[in-house]
């Protein structure tokens, strides 16, 4: 997982360390999140989500557009090269285009280099802009 730091970096992050998703803005789960939340403590709200990811089952993540992705891996290699890249170079340029990633790998890398930065730092529980691609990396119960 890759976050901004500061105002011109980027850096890798394990998604481990992020919090986990919640508020899920648009999310066909977002009710169900909701409900589990309902029933924890005020204040454990990331907690019910949390719960929710180990709820989703293939089917769930299958129908799902934020886990619509065909190589995170790549996705954030090239995020790391583009971020490396000397600024408004050539090879920057050519990094942009990204012609080596799948059309939608491709706009979730834009989604990362494009102003789609995810705003955190280390130790927050809270992150901004970012949530829906968190919960891309929720892993479905066939490969846990």
């Amino acid at each position: 997982m890759l976050h901004l730091d500061g105002v011109t970096r980027i850096r890798p992050v394990a998604a481990s360390r992020l919090p986990w998703p919640h508020g899920l803005f648009k999310c066909p789960y977002g009710e169900r999140a909701k409900a589990l939340a309902a029933a924890y403590p005020k204040g454990h709200g990331k907690t019910a989500h949390a719960e929710l990811c180990t709820r989703l089952d293939e089917q769930d993540f299958a129908s799902c557009p934020y886990h619509q992705v065909d190589d995170w891996k790549a996705i954030a290699e090239t995020v790391l090269a583009f971020a490396r890249a000397e600024p408004d170079s050539d090879e920057q340029d050519r990094l942009y285009h990204a012609t080596h990633l799948s059309d939608r790998d491709r706009a979730w890398f834009r989604s990362l280099v494009g102003g789609g930065h995810i705003w955190w730092d280390t130790g927050q529980q809270n992150l901004t802009n970012g949530r829906h691609r968190v919960c891309a990396h929720c892993v479905p119960p066939a490969s846990r």
